[in-house]
């Protein structure tokens, strides 16, 4: 009978994205080595089911893994650019963003550079004992005083009869045939920028669909607000704040600022508005596309025919309609959910009504037991950071508080930067942190 190795670690990491990326980039940028990252999939991806042709990224490229906390950092996108040789071509080609694409090669070459990502790695369950995290993974058991769960969302698809429905979430849409869609009704659900991004996408093909039904909750395909003072909820200064108002208060905040991140950008707007004007004016033979706002799916059943039948009901009128698609693909989001690994820690964690951990301000679980161990979990805390913990913004932040936290001292300087707004911290409940310059 084989006995499965043991593996002490300072810093263990579940998941090989960016958030796990920017904390070891980081970790190992301060000196500090005994650390691994564990990850289920074979190889470093990133959003491969969106990478589409001309998708560019929405934030800022200085938003990378260690920029913003590091500047120095051998870890940067212009660190990345610089050893391609292509730092003059991507800041002349890419002036205002550059492709995603792009972003998931910086990404892959930081793996590769870092050397310290263990794939085909399956996180089985976590327990704490005396001597740390006790982690156990497919090909062995890990002991860690320092866990970072970093796993991302899981794709959220509505609960239909549609039988395919899984396949046909935005996350894995790049593995599907082109050809498949030539000459056929396709429906996409969805207001965001992804369902946008594969409407373009359809309509740019040699072979387009016949017809596009496109369904959309919200009244209308609202644009990301990207403008600058309400940009500042991207920052430091903004988070800590959030972090110490009221529950009540946090969820009214991200409801009110859902469109800095759920909108769709201007210029993907402004392109489909015109394609679809030149296609009704120049054209006789086009893609019909009959975008229904305000629209709810009721369900989607699959035919006899092995087409798939679609009930939809506008909110404002409660008009029902009914139509026959050959596919629906579903751009419909993501959705946190406590992984099964974590059942192991269940009655030592504290869980808000949102659902979610509670953290502390280091990012780390508020545990019920004293213990030198620390599990830190990261975009995970939308509720109790505000929207920017969702996305690229702060995550060399975050990174940046988990390893000061870990070695006991700042390392990295977090208190310098100003903002326009002031936020003021909440009296009651409010974090010990610094005061912003403004």
């Amino acid at each position: 009978m084989s006995i499965s190795p043991i593996f002490k670690k300072d810093l263990l990491a579940i998941g090989c994205g960016p958030s796990n990326l920017s904390l070891m980039a980081l970790w190992v940028g301060a000196g500090q080595s005994g650390a691994t990252i564990l990850d289920r999939s074979a190889n470093f991806t990133w959003h491969s089911g969106m990478q589409l042709p001309g998708a560019e990224l929405q934030v800022s490229f200085l938003k990378d893994l260690v920029t913003l906390a590091d500047p120095t950092s051998p870890y940067s996108f212009l660190s990345y650019l610089k050893s391609t040789g292509s730092i003059y071509r991507t800041l002349v080609a890419s002036r205002y963003s550059v492709s995603r694409r792009t972003f998931e090669k910086y990404y892959t070459w930081t793996v590769k550079k870092l050397a310290v990502a263990k794939f085909n790695t399956e996180v089985v369950a976590i327990t704490l004992g005396r001597d740390g995290f006790h982690v156990e993974t497919n090909s062995g058991r890990y002991i860690a005083n320092n866990v970072s769960v970093g796993i991302g969302k899981t794709p959220y698809v509505p609960n239909f009869d549609d039988p395919d429905r899984s396949r046909y979430h935005s996350s894995n849409f790049a593995e599907h045939a082109s050809a498949s869609y030539a000459g056929r009704a396709i429906c996409v659900v969805g207001g965001g920028q992804s369902a946008a991004e594969i409407v373009e996408y359809l309509l740019n093909l040699p072979a387009p669909p016949a017809t596009i039904h496109w369904i959309c909750r919200r009244p209308m395909l609202l644009p990301l607000d990207d403008s600058p003072f309400v940009n500042e909820i991207y920052t430091p200064a903004f988070a800590e704040y959030f972090y110490s108002l009221p529950e009540s208060a946090r969820a009214q905040l991200n409801e009110s600022l859902k469109m800095t991140s759920d909108g769709i950008s201007s210029r993907t707007l402004e392109g489909l508005y015109t394609r679809l004007y030149r296609n009704s004016i120049e054209t006789e033979d086009h893609t019909r596309v009959h975008l229904k706002c305000s629209c709810d799916i009721l369900n989607v059943t699959k035919q006899s025919e092995g087409n798939l039948k679609v009930i939809t009901r506008n909110k404002l009128t409660d008009y029902r309609e009914e139509f026959n698609c050959d596919r629906v693909l579903y751009a419909t989001g993501y959705r946190y959910e406590t992984p099964a690994f974590l059942d192991g820690l269940a009655s030592l964690l504290t869980f808000l009504p949102s659902g979610e951990i509670c953290l502390n301000e280091d990012f780390s679980a508020r545990l019920k037991t004293s213990t030198k161990a620390r599990l830190f979990l990261q975009n995970a805390g939308v509720s109790q950071y505000g929207l920017a913990d969702q996305n690229l913004s702060l995550s060399a932040w975050r990174s940046a508080k988990i390893v000061n936290s870990i070695l006991g001292r700042e390392h990295y300087t977090l208190d310098q930067e100003s903002v326009a707004t002031s936020f003021p911290l909440s009296q009651q409940g409010a974090p010990q942190s610094r005061k912003f310059a403004v």
